[in-house]
């Protein structure tokens, strides 16, 4: 559990400096800041060279494990922390809060991890299977060839999101009604399952939104006190983070549809998908938060 210190002053052995605007971005990757097919993140550039220029962090919230955020960190010149594995863990570059730094280093981060251990989530998975004859496969039985085939990624890449700590994806290939008493099967062991864009992840009861919170306890222990959260989003997993934001942002599909969000602050839908309505959407908040006034980017348009 990441301790939250209250402080007057930012502790001056910390690399983290309040940025110029006061916002905090918490972004989903898959199909949102990364393109759905390319994984390319090349059409959200304009918005992300504004927010380095005022400071503002930008924090990914993914599905990736660390072994695939950490290379797409330094692609991104993101010198911010960011949390992996659906909210499992929260990665801090070195120094960047200095109470932090006791926590081990794992993949050049310090990292507090929030969900189970991964051979226990494993291990109950199999455990389920053993007991029901469920039919899934999880990243911890597929080679990097076959996790390659069925997501596109490289087989270096592929290597990278098996190096898993705190979630399993599963590929469900059981019926429907299978899946029902899986899911109670698992919240009964105390997991949950969450839905991913192309996997359901199994880890312990934390989420996006749980991880988010925790980071922003801490940013506020850090002196940073009177700042909004931005939270970006294309797929169910994202729901609880954009829930908990102050300013919820929904990125439109590559099919054109947009994730539904009952929520009683505006959330607007991008007009592009991907990294290109990451852009526009992320463009108009900061046109804003300069005007001084941060908000929901205009009226929700559902697709």
């Amino acid at each position: 559990m990441i301790d939250a210190i209250p402080r007057q002053d930012p502790d001056p052995r910390s690399a983290f400096r309040p940025p110029e605007l006061p916002l905090l971005v918490f972004t989903d990757l898959d199909g949102t800041l990364l393109d759905h097919h390319s994984y390319s993140f090349s059409a959200a550039l304009p918005a992300l060279e504004r927010l380095r220029k005022a400071r503002v962090p930008v924090i990914p919230v993914t599905s990736k494990t660390l072994a695939e955020l950490a290379p797409l960190m330094r692609e991104l010149d993101n010198a911010h922390p960011c949390i992996a594995e659906n909210g499992g863990l929260i990665a801090l570059p070195p120094g960047y809060f200095a109470a932090l730094d006791r926590y081990p280093l794992q993949e050049g981060y310090r990292v507090i991890e929030l969900s189970s251990n991964y051979a226990n989530l494993v291990q109950t998975a199999a455990r389920l299977r053993a007991d029901h004859q469920y039919q899934f496969r999880g990243f911890s039985e597929m080679s990097d060839a076959e996790l390659a085939a069925c997501t596109g990624l490289s087989a270096a890449a592929a290597t990278r999101a098996r190096r898993r700590r705190c979630s399993e994806p599963l590929q469900w290939l059981d019926t429907a009604a299978a899946f029902a008493q899986f899911r109670q099967a698992v919240e009964a062991a105390g997991l949950q399952l969450v839905q991913g864009g192309r996997f359901w992840h199994l880890m312990g009861n934390c989420d996006k939104a749980s991880a988010m919170q925790r980071l922003c306890e801490q940013y506020r222990a850090a002196g940073f006190q009177s700042f909004r959260t931005v939270a970006l989003g294309d797929s169910p997993n994202d729901i609880p983070m954009l829930k908990a934001a102050d300013i919820p942002v929904l990125i439109r599909r590559p099919d054109g549809d947009c994730l539904s969000l009952q929520t009683k602050r505006p959330a607007p839908c991008s007009a592009l998908p991907g990294p290109g309505g990451w852009n526009q959407m992320m463009l108009q908040q900061l046109d804003a938060a300069s005007a001084g006034k941060p908000q929901a980017a205009g009226e929700p348009q559902h697709g």
